[in-house]
């Protein structure tokens, strides 16, 4: 394994958190409160991020729980 192999498989928890915080927005930016739509949005929220992180290709098994 090379440098450059080495540094691309690095966890990167900044790129994670934008990834998480760019679904949140997209999701609930312009919602109100709602109480009986909050398991759907987290629901998909969830899935969502998951998928947006499985497109990097990183040698990585991510775990996301309701």
């Amino acid at each position: 394994m090379n440098d450059t192999d080495k540094f691309e498989d690095e966890f990167d928890i900044e790129l994670m958190e934008e990834i998480g915080k760019q679904t949140i927005s997209q999701f609930l930016e312009k919602m109100h409160y709602n109480e009986e739509k909050t398991n759907f949005w987290v629901s998909q929220i969830l899935d969502t991020t998951l998928k947006e992180l499985s497109k990097l290709n990183k040698p990585f098994k991510y775990v996301g729980k309701i």
